[in-house]
């Protein structure tokens, strides 16, 4: 009997590297992102999106900064980290250590896809995470981020534009919008562009 081999309806359903140059507001950069094979299409959108909405830092993407954990988005200031940005489903145990890690001088971001996650997230954190006070939860409208995920092939154009509490993004020959919305301690509002 002759074994069937099951292949993934498209490239981005399939594990390994994918490649996106990026063109926000004048910026012109390639960056590489590779999907681990437990990972979601909707976690390497939000990775792009924190890419998007923080383009103007200085980025690391995945990169071991001699922390206990890996940050999905950093920028360092020398040996410390100055921004940490988690994305997608990260559990309110790590999240309490990289609070912890973040005294009271690192931006800690965390990207949801939506408002009910968010809110979830939220609700949970103010309950069991030590330091919540210093998480920002960032969401956008409800299928926005899957969407922008199906556009997804192994070699992607991402063209974005920030509005105060909106994101613009043409990939894979579609153009989706989405608001971006904020949450704090002191409650939620529109994210508001420049940080």
């Amino acid at each position: 009997m002759k074994k069937k081999k099951i292949v993934p309806s498209h490239a981005r359903d399939l594990p390994g590297n994918y490649t996106f140059r990026m063109l926000v507001e004048g910026r012109d950069e390639k960056i590489t992102l590779v999907r681990e094979l437990s990972e979601t299409g909707d976690h390497i959108a939000l990775k792009v999106l924190g890419y998007i909405l923080f383009h103007h830092r200085d980025l690391l993407i995945e990169t071991d900064i001699g922390q206990a954990r890996i940050p999905d988005l950093c920028e360092m200031d020398g040996s410390a980290p100055r921004l940490w940005i988690e994305c997608g489903a990260a559990g309110l145990v790590k999240i309490t250590k990289i609070a912890l890690i973040a005294g009271k001088h690192m931006e800690f971001y965390i990207l949801k896809p939506n408002r009910s996650q968010a809110e979830r997230f939220a609700d949970g954190a103010d309950a069991k995470i030590k330091h919540a006070q210093r998480l920002r939860i960032l969401f956008f409208d409800d299928g926005f981020v899957d969407a922008f995920a199906r556009t997804f092939d192994r070699h992607n154009v991402v063209s974005a534009k920030r509005y105060p509490g909106r994101v613009v993004v043409d990939a894979g020959g579609e153009t989706l919008e989405s608001s971006v919305t904020l949450i704090t301690a002191e409650g939620e509002q529109s994210e508001r562009g420049e940080r």
